[in-house]
């Protein structure tokens, strides 16, 4: 099969290798679509830098917001499912697994292959069905929107709340793919007031259509002020990179309120320990998905996209087939172009 390989910094190439072998209880699926999430971007900036147990040179390149076919459980043909990363390969039976935090399952099985390629081997339990008639490049969102959903889902704001966002105001930072797909969620879980900090036109267009009932531009707007004047409840972080966004969101929060953090740093960021101790502010950094009061994230954010296909129809912007998988990191990494969400389709 052929498969992408990260072979250093900003270093991709596409070549064959020997397909996975299905052995037990894993399950074959022939990958349609692979969307190119901001930790793809970071890894191909700093392979160095992998966090876990995920090789820097592995075929597929650790993709993981993957659309694929897979073998029915009767026998009978195909169907079109979505990929849960951290069941993938997860064993099940330990503390972690059964507690519904797959995350953090002490005996993890390496896959032998992730998304950026044309086959997969994964666990059964890691698939879940896409709805009759949505579009892949739409089904493709649903890993990327499950972490939005989950950041919310598992924060203080909403358990406090009895599972609602309402009368909650929402301000988030960044209007990449993770930060859209923020405003989207909190939207659907009830918010009362949506803003959004957005650099690129594009984006914002697409932050109101999601949801946002203003958008403010950090070139032109005094964005400390204007977030401030909007009083959140919650501020959610979606940008990473360096820290001043950030310092941005401890600043801007309402006193008592909640940061909520998406996005991933390069460095070790500072923290004005006074300022959040004496505004009583919680942190809550989230990273990926689970389940929460018996509802997986997954299918939580299949329900929203199938309720609502028009409003996130266009997030998907650029498209690419698998031998050109390098100049489509090339073209997320570059904003300006007026990339929301890339997807590599083998």
């Amino acid at each position: 099969m052929r498969a992408a390989f990260l072979d250093g910094a900003e270093e991709i190439t596409v070549r064959e290798v020997r397909p996975d072998r299905t052995e037990g209880h894993l399950v074959e699926i022939d990958v349609i679509a692979c969307g190119i999430c901001g930790s793809d971007l970071h890894r191909w900036r700093h392979p160095d830098m992998i966090v876990g147990q995920i090789e820097p040179s592995i075929p597929g390149m650790a993709g993981h917001e993957v659309v694929a076919r897979a073998p029915r459980t009767d026998g009978g043909g195909h169907r079109r499912v979505v990929v849960e990363p951290n069941l993938a390969g997860n064993c099940g039976k330990c503390p972690a697994c059964l507690s519904g935090k797959a995350l953090f399952c002490s005996d993890r099985a390496a896959l032998r292959s992730w998304g950026f390629s044309e086959r997969m081997s994964v666990n059964g339990s890691s698939l879940f069905d896409v709805p009759d008639g949505m579009a892949d490049e739409l089904a493709s969102l649903t890993e990327p929107l499950a972490c939005a959903v989950h950041a919310f889902r598992a924060s203080h704001t909403f358990a406090a709340q009895d599972g609602t966002l309402a009368g909650r105001r929402i301000a988030v930072i960044g209007a990449g793919a993770i930060g859209l797909l923020a405003i989207a969620a909190a939207a659907r879980l009830g918010a009362e007031a949506l803003l959004c900090v957005a650099r690129y036109p594009r984006q914002a267009a697409a932050a109101e259509a999601l949801g946002a009932i203003d958008v403010l531009d950090p070139v032109v707007d005094d964005v400390v002020s204007e977030i401030r004047g909007f009083a959140p409840d919650v501020v959610v972080e979606a940008v990473g990179g360096g820290p001043e966004t950030f310092d941005l969101a401890v600043r801007t929060v309402n006193p008592g309120g909640e940061v909520l953090v998406l996005g991933l740093f390069d460095d070790p960021t500072h923290l004005d320990t006074r300022r959040a101790a004496f505004r009583e502010l919680r942190l809550f950094f989230s990273m990926t998905y689970g389940v929460i009061d018996g509802r997986h994230d997954f299918e939580v954010a299949l329900e929203f996209l199938e309720s609502d296909p028009g409003a996130f129809g266009g997030l998907v912007s650029h498209r690419f087939p698998l031998e050109e998988t390098a100049d489509a990191f090339v073209a997320a990494a570059d904003k300006s172009t007026g990339a929301l969400r890339v997807v590599v389709a083998p």
